[in-house]
C-alpha cells in the first residue's frame, strides 16, 4: 500500500512536470511563430523602403527612420532568438535531470520492493516449514 501510494505520488509529480514541460514547449512554439511574424514584418519594411527610395528620393529622412526601425527590429530579433535558444537549453537540461532523478527513484523503489518481496518469501517458507512440522507432530 505504501509503495502504491509512493508510486501514485511520483506519477502525479511526473505528470505535473510533463504538463509544465508541455506548457514551456507551447511557449517556445508561440515564440517561434512571433519570430516568424517579425521576420515577415522586417521583410515587408524592407520592401517598403525600396519603394519609397525609388518613388520619393526627396524623402530620405523617412527612409532613414525606417532603416533605424528595421535595425532595431533585427537587434530585438537576435536578442529574442538568443534568449529562446538559452531557454530551450535550460529546459533540455532540466528535462535530462528530471529523467535521471525519476530513473534513480524508480530503481530505488524497485530495490526496496525486491527486498520486501524476498523477506515475504522467506517468511512464507518458514511458515510452511512450521506448519509441516506441526502437522507431523499431530499425526504422531
Amino acid at each position: 500500500l505504501a509503495l502504491t501510494s509512493i508510486k501514485t505520488e511520483k506519477e502525479s509529480e511526473t505528470n505535473e512536470l510533463n504538463q509544465m514541460l508541455s506548457k514551456k514547449e507551447e511557449e517556445i512554439l508561440t515564440s517561434s511563430q512571433t519570430i516568424k511574424s517579425l521576420q515577415e514584418q522586417s521583410a515587408e519594411l524592407s520592401d517598403e523602403k525600396i519603394q519609397f527610395s525609388v518613388e520619393l528620393v526627396g524623402k530620405s529622412r523617412n527612409i532613414q527612420s525606417l532603416q533605424q526601425e528595421n535595425g532595431n527590429l533585427s537587434n530585438d530579433f537576435v536578442l529574442f532568438k538568443d534568449e529562446s535558444i538559452k531557454a530551450i537549453e535550460v529546459l533540455k537540461e532540466e528535462k535530462k535531470n528530471f529523467v535521471k532523478e525519476c530513473e534513480e527513484r524508480i530503481s530505488a523503489l524497485e530495490n526496496d520492493y525486491e527486498t520486501k518481496l524476498d523477506i515475504l518469501e522467506n517468511s512464507r517458507g518458514q511458515m510452511m516449514k512450521i506448519l509441516m512440522s506441526e502437522e507431523e507432530e499431530l499425526k504422531k
